[in-house]
C-alpha cells in the first residue's frame, strides 16, 4: 500500500478513540483488506506498549480473569469492557436495597513489580483527587488470587471531540468543555499530580455535558520517589520532552492541552511542527502556539494562565499570547464595548492607516474610561464600607464616628459579638446597607484577630447575588477577606476553593491587578505550596507593579504592598538575593508614606527578619523598628504585631551584644502574646529562647532556667509535631548555652 499518509491519519484517529471502539472505527473507515490489516497491526503494536485498557475486541485467545455474574467485594461483574497485557477493566454493578450503582472495575493481572507499583500509584493518585470533572475512585481491594483492583466512576459518554462533532457545537460551547477539562487538570496540578497522557480518548463527556478526565495510569506525582522509566503515552499529543526523555513538568500537560484544543476546535490533529489551522481566529492560534512551544519555559506557566487567556478571548480582550501592540488592543477595545459599527470601522481604518493622533486619543480614552469605572466603584465601595462601620457602631453603642475615623476594634465586646452573630441570618443580602454592615462587622473582627468569628460573619456573603457592579465588587472583596480568615483557622481547602474562584470572578468583572487580587493568588500559594501557584503570584505581582508604575500618579501604598508580596514569594522560592531587593523597595515605599496604620508594620518586620536571620545584621533593624511600637501598641494596636516588633528588636540586640536591651524587649514581647503561643508557628518560644540567652549573659541564671521547664511542658502537648520539635530543639540549645555559663562546659556538650 502506497498511501502512507492516509494510513498514518487512520492510525492516529483510531488511537484518539476509547479503546473499545478502535477496531470498530477501523472496520468502518478502511477501504481495503490490506489497509485494514496494516492499520490493525499498527494499533495492536501501539496498544502492546500500554499496560491497561487495550480493547479485548479482536483478541480471540484472550481469557478474562472474571466472568459475568461473578462477585468481587461488593461488586457484581457485568461484562469486560477493556483489557491488555497487564490488566482488565470490567463494567460492574452494586445493588443494595433500592440503590443501584454502575462503575468500572480495574484489575491488575500481572505479577510484575514495576507495573504493580504503577497500579498502586494510580490508585493513590485517584484517592487524592476530588473534583467534579475527574473520574472518582469509589472502592478497592485484592481478590482471592491476590490481584489488586480498584473501582472508579463509570462515564457513559463520548470523547470530547466526538461529543463536539455529534452535537455540532460552535467555538463557544467547545471552549466551555475545554474549560471544564482545564479546571480538572489545574486541580490535579495543585496536588502535585501530572497526567502525562492528555488526549481525546482520556477526556469523556457525559450525556449531560459534564467533562470527565480519566485514565491516570501513566500519571505521576511531582513529589514521587517512584521511577518507572519511559512510560507509554500517545505520541500525537506528547510534548518533546516526553519523546526525548526530558524533564516532565506541568508544562508537559499544557503542551498536550494545546494539541487537544486544536483538535477540539478544528476536528484535525495537530502535528508537532505546529501547522495550526489557518481558519481559526488569530487569537486562538496564538493561544495554541504558546501552549505548544518546544521549550517548556516558553509555554503558559500554569493551566490557570491558559484558562485566563481563553477567557480574554471570549471577552474580546487582548490575549497575553499575542503581543499585538496598541492597534491590536484598540481593536479589542472596540469589539468589547460594541461601539457603533460605523465609528468602529473609521477608527480601525485610522489605526491601520497609521494615524498616530487617533491611536493616542484612543489609548487615552480606553485608559481613562477604565480608570473612571474602577475609581467610581472604589469610591462607592469605600463610602458604603465607612457607612457600614458607622451604622454598626450607632446601632450597638449609639456612637457616631466620622467615615474617615479609624474604628477602635476594642469597642466590640462580647455583647456586640453575640448580637452580630445572632442577627446575621436576618440580613437581606440584596440590600446593600445590610450587606456592607455585615461585611464591616466581619472585617472588624478580623482586625481584632478574632478569625473564627470573622469567618462566621463573612460566610453568608459567599452567596450574595452579583446583580450590579457594586455588589460584584463587595462579593469579591468579602470572599477575599473570608479566604484569608479561613487560612488562619486552618480551613485551608475551603480557602483555596474560594480563592481560585475569585481569580476567575476578578477577570469576569474587570477587578484585576489590585492588592486583594494578588492576595487571593497568595492565599492559594500559601495553602498548596505549589511552585505553579507561586509562579502565578510572581507573574501577577510583576504585572500589577508595571500597571501601577504606568499611571500618572502611582500609588505608593499599592507599590509597597506589591513589592512586599513579590519579595515574600521569591523568598519562599529560595531566590534570596532577589527577594531582598523587593523587601527593601517595599520598606522604602512605606517610609515615604509615613506610619499610619497597622498594616504599615508589614514591610519593616519582613525586612528586619531578612537582615537578622540571614544577614546576621542587628544594627540596621534597630534603626527603624522602634518607630513602629506606637502604632502596634496603641488602642488600635495588635498584640501579635507589637510582640513581633519587640521580639525582632530582642534578636537584633543579641547580635550586637546589647544584653539588657535584649532582655527588656523579649520580656515585653512575651507579655503581649503569652496566651497566643501558636502565633507564627510558635513565635512565643523563639522569644523565650532569646530571653533565656539575654538572661544568661546578664548572669540571671535562675530566671533563665525558670523559663525552660514550662515551655518544654507546653510544647509536649502540641499537635503540630515537626514545627514544635524545632522549637523544642532551640530550647535545649538555649539550655546548653545557659549551662556553659552557669555550670560547666563539659555538661553543656
Amino acid at each position: 500500500m502506497e498511501n502512507w499518509s492516509r494510513l498514518e491519519h487512520i492510525f492516529h484517529e483510531a488511537m484518539e478513540k476509547p479503546n473499545a471502539r478502535r477496531r470498530a472505527y477501523l472496520l468502518d473507515v478502511c477501504e481495503t483488506q490490506e489497509e485494514l490489516e496494516k492499520a490493525l497491526e499498527f494499533v495492536s503494536a501501539s496498544e502492546a506498549t500500554d499496560d491497561f485498557m487495550s480493547t479485548s475486541i479482536g483478541l480471540p485467545h484472550f481469557s478474562p480473569s472474571l466472568t459475568s455474574g461473578a462477585v468481587l467485594g461488593n461488586w457484581r461483574i457485568d461484562k469486560i469492557i477493556g483489557s491488555g497485557g497487564m490488566g482488565e477493566v470490567y463494567l460492574v454493578r452494586r445493588e443494595t436495597d433500592d440503590y443501584k450503582h454502575v462503575a468500572a472495575l480495574k484489575l491488575a493481572r500481572t505479577k510484575d513489580e514495576k507495573y504493580l507499583a504503577r497500579f498502586e500509584q494510580e490508585r493513590k493518585i485517584l484517592a487524592k483527587l476530588e473534583h467534579a470533572n475527574i473520574g472518582r475512585l469509589i472502592d478497592g481491594g485484592v481478590n482471592d488470587n491476590e490481584q489488586p483492583y480498584f473501582v472508579m466512576e463509570y462515564v457513559n459518554g463520548q470523547t470530547i471531540t466526538e461529543y463536539a462533532q455529534s452535537h455540532k457545537l460552535g467555538y463557544k460551547p467547545r471552549l466551555k468543555l475545554f474549560g471544564q477539562l482545564c479546571r480538572a487538570l489545574s486541580h490535579a496540578h495543585a496536588r502535585l499530580v501530572l497526567h502525562r497522557d492528555i488526549k481525546p480518548a482520556n477526556v469523556l463527556v457525559s450525556t449531560e455535558g459534564e467533562v470527565k478526565l480519566i485514565d491516570f495510569g501513566v500519571a505521576d506525582r511531582l513529589d514521587s520517589t517512584l521511577t518507572f522509566g519511559s512510560v507509554p503515552t500517545t505520541k500525537a499529543y506528547a510534548a518533546p520532552e516526553q519523546l526525548f526523555d526530558g524533564q516532565i513538568t506541568t508544562a508537559t500537560d499544557i503542551f498536550s492541552l494545546g494539541g487537544l484544543l486544536h483538535k477540539l476546535l478544528t476536528d484535525k490533529r495537530l502535528n508537532i511542527e505546529d501547522n495550526i489551522a489557518a481558519n481559526l481566529p488569530e487569537d486562538l492560534r496564538h493561544i495554541i502556539r504558546k501552549s505548544r512551544q518546544k521549550n517548556p519555559d516558553d509555554r503558559y506557566e500554569s493551566v490557570n494562565a491558559l484558562m485566563a487567556d481563553i477567557k480574554r478571548f471570549e471577552n474580546s480582550e487582548p490575549v497575553e499570547a499575542r503581543n499585538g501592540g496598541w492597534p491590536y488592543r484598540a481593536i479589542k477595545f472596540l469589539s468589547r464595548y460594541k461601539i457603533a459599527a460605523t465609528i468602529s470601522a473609521l477608527l480601525v481604518f485610522s489605526l491601520i492607516a497609521g494615524l498616530g493622533g487617533t491611536l493616542s486619543m484612543l489609548k487615552r480614552a480606553q485608559i481613562s474610561e477604565k480608570i473612571a469605572q474602577i475609581a467610581q466603584l472604589d469610591e462607592e465601595y469605600e463610602a458604603r464600607l465607612a457607612d457600614g462601620y458607622r451604622i454598626g457602631l450607632q446601632t450597638l453603642y449609639g456612637e457616631d464616628k466620622a467615615p474617615e475615623d479609624r474604628i477602635d476594634p476594642k469597642l466590640i465586646d462580647k455583647s456586640v459579638l453575640n448580637m452580630a452573630l445572632n442577627t446575621k441570618e436576618t440580613f437581606d443580602l440584596t440590600n446593600l446597607d445590610d450587606a456592607f454592615l455585615l461585611f464591616s462587622m466581619g472585617k472588624l473582627f478580623k482586625y481584632r484577630e478574632d478569625f473564627e468569628n470573622a469567618v462566621s460573619l463573612l460566610s453568608p456573603l459567599e452567596d450574595m447575588p452579583l446583580t450590579t457592579p457594586i455588589m460584584a465588587y463587595l462579593s469579591i472583596e468579602s470572599r477575599s477577606e473570608l479566604a484569608r480568615c479561613l487560612i488562619q483557622v486552618n480551613e485551608k481547602k475551603r480557602a483555596e476553593k474560594i480563592a481560585r474562584q475569585l481569580l476567575v470572578d476578578r477577570v469576569t468583572h474587570h477587578l484585576t491587578n489590585t492588592q486583594t487580587h494578588v492576595q487571593d493568588a497568595q492565599s492559594i500559594a500559601k495553602v498548596t505550596g505549589d511552585i505553579v501557584d507561586q509562579n502565578f503570584v510572581i507573574e501577577l505581582t510583576k504585572q500589577s507593579i508595571d500597571i501601577e508604575l504606568q499611571k500618572t500618579e502611582p500609588s505608593d501604598s499599592s507599590l509597597e504592598y506589591f513589592y512586599n508580596q513579590l519579595a515574600f514569594t521569591l523568598y519562599r522560592r529560595g531566590q534570596i538575593m532577589e527577594s531582598l531587593e523587593f523587601f527593601e523597595k517595599s520598606y522604602e515605599m512605606q517610609r515615604k508614606q509615613g506610619i499610619r496604620f497597622l498594616d504599615d508594620a508589614a514591610a519593616p518586620t519582613n525586612l528586619a527578619q531578612f537582615q537578622i536571620y540571614l544577614a546576621q545584621d542587628g544594627e540596621k533593624p534597630e534603626k527603624y523598628l522602634p518607630d513602629y511600637l506606637a502604632i502596634t501598641s496603641g488602642e488600635q494596636g495588635s498584640p501579635t504585631l507589637y510582640s513581633l516588633v519587640q521580639g525582632l528588636r530582642a534578636e537584633a540586640a543579641l547580635l550586637t551584644e546589647r544584653w539588657d536591651v535584649a532582655e527588656e524587649t523579649s520580656r515585653l514581647a512575651m507579655e503581649k502574646i503569652e496566651n497566643n503561643k501558636k502565633f507564627r508557628a510558635g513565635w512565643y518560644y523563639d522569644i523565650v529562647v532569646a530571653r533565656m540567652r539575654a538572661l544568661t549573659r546578664l548572669a540571671r541564671y535562675g530566671e533563665a532556667r525558670g523559663l525552660l521547664a514550662p515551655s518544654l511542658s507546653a510544647l509536649g502537648k502540641e499537635d503540630i509535631v515537626s514545627r514544635w520539635e524545632f522549637k523544642e530543639c532551640k530550647l535545649y540549645l538555649a539550655e546548653a548555652y545557659l549551662v556553659a555559663f552557669e555550670d560547666s562546659k563539659e555538661r553543656a556538650v
